[in-house]
């Protein structure tokens, strides 16, 4: 899972505009998102310093929320959105290859082959 869509995902599944300040919502959020990704099987966890700068909270913060409890339902958003963000931003990379082969079949260029 990446971190750069961390906190937009995680605001998205609270419902939230941005991860910004101490309401519940917030605070459940970074939770949530802190704890989806260091519980992924998929990836490496991601150190204190990443989830700092992709939180935007300091290291006592995310060690914090590392360790209280999370609500299931939200974990579960997030990380429904940070797949969900991840296949747009596959697809988004494919289409923009197909285009630059197109525009380089347009002027005449070969095309590029896959090995």
């Amino acid at each position: 899972m990446s971190l750069d869509d961390l906190a937009d995902a995680a605001a998205a599944a609270a419902g939230l505009a941005d991860l910004c300040g101490r309401s519940r919502a917030a605070v459940a959020a970074r939770r949530a998102a802190a704890q989806a990704v260091t519980r992924s099987a998929a990836t490496r966890p991601p150190s204190a310093r990443e989830l700092t700068s992709a939180l935007g909270v300091g290291q006592h913060a995310v060690r914090k929320v590392l360790l209280q409890p999370v609500e299931p339902a939200l974990l579960r958003a997030v990380r429904l959105q940070l797949r969900a963000r991840a296949a747009l931003r596959s697809r988004a990379l494919a289409a923009a290859d197909r285009a630059c082969d197109a525009a380089g079949d347009l002027a005449g260029e070969p095309a590029a082959t896959s090995v």
